[in-house]
Formats: structure tokens, sequence, C-alpha cells
């Protein structure tokens, strides 16, 4: 109770810091009696007569402009990167089609397999395209005819991997030797 009675006061107090003072009116200071007018000498030319207005001048108060407060030990805040929203690398190109090197070699995979007869020629025509379909049929995946990833893994042209070398962690124990026969 005591805590949320000093955030309130503490929130209280930087709300009235950061308000502006209340601007008063500048009040001019009293003016000193004009002087008077030097009585006409008798040969002079008559002047025109004094206007009836006040021979004082009106002074207007200038306005006072606030000097705005800022809460000391605030700064300013800066867009972080996470408001802004994250910057994307731009997309590696793309591969529009592959190479007549690649087409022989998943055409050397589907002869391996046993669905197209011939010889590889590099170049992906209906014959290619009717036996990729067949693969695809046998492998129960989307038989369409066009090269994808499933595709390729399948014919074992998928993605090279080598695995890790395996080393015994310590204190581990030892596999057990290998069958001899």
């Amino acid at each position: 109770m005591l805590l949320r009675f000093t955030s309130v006061l503490f929130i209280l107090g930087a709300v009235l810091a950061a308000a502006p003072a209340p601007q008063t009116k500048a009040v001019p200071p009293p003016k000193a009696a004009p002087p008077k007018a030097a009585a006409p000498k008798p040969g002079a030319a008559k002047s025109a007569p004094p206007s009836k207005s006040s021979p004082r001048a009106t002074l207007k108060p200038t306005p006072i402009k606030p000097t705005p407060v800022k809460p000391s030990g605030v700064k300013p805040r800066r867009a972080t990167p996470s408001k802004i929203g994250p910057r994307r690398a731009a997309a590696p190109p793309r591969q529009s089609q592959p190479s007549p090197e690649r087409y022989k070699q998943i055409q050397q995979a589907l002869i391996d397999k046993g669905f197209l007869n011939g010889e590889p020629t590099g170049q992906w025509d209906q014959r290619s395209i009717d036996a990729l379909k067949k693969f695809e049929q046998s492998q129960q995946l989307k038989d369409d005819g066009k090269i994808d990833s499933m595709s390729l893994i399948g014919l074992g042209l998928g993605p090279k991997r080598t695995p890790l070398p395996t080393s015994p962690l310590p204190g581990a124990p030892a596999p057990p030797p290998a069958p001899q026969n």
C-alpha cells in the first residue's frame, strides 16, 4: 500500500514538473508626462491642429514564451530494431532450371532404377517426364513429372551429408567389439 502511494506521488511530481509554468501578463512601467509643446512664434506658419487622440503611444506587451521543461534523468527514446522490424537479408538467387549435367544425373538415376530406357541425354524431354512420373507414383509422391526435392531424395540425388566422426565421450563405456566370423 505504501509502495503504491509512493509511486502515485512520484508520477504526480513528474507530471507537475513537466507542466509549463502559468503565464502572467507584463504590466508596462508608468510613463512620464509628455513634454509640453512650445508656444508658436508670432510670425511662424501655423501647423496642423493637434489630434484628439492621446499623445501617449500605446505599448503592446510582448508574449511570454514558455520554456520547455525536460524531466531530469529521462533520455529521449530512439527507435529500436525490434520496433522497426527485423531486416531480412536478400534472398539468394534461385536456379531457374537444372544444368544439362544435372539432367544427366537424374536420367541416370531413373535408368538405374528401371524407369527410363536408353542413355542419358542431358535434355529434359517427354520421355524423361514420363519416367519421373512413374517413379513418383511408385514412391507415393506427387506424380506431376516435375523435379522437386522429394523426387531427388527418392532417387538418391538429394543433399549430400557426411556423417560426423564419432568419438567416445569421456567417462563413457567403450563400445562392444564387433563380432568376428
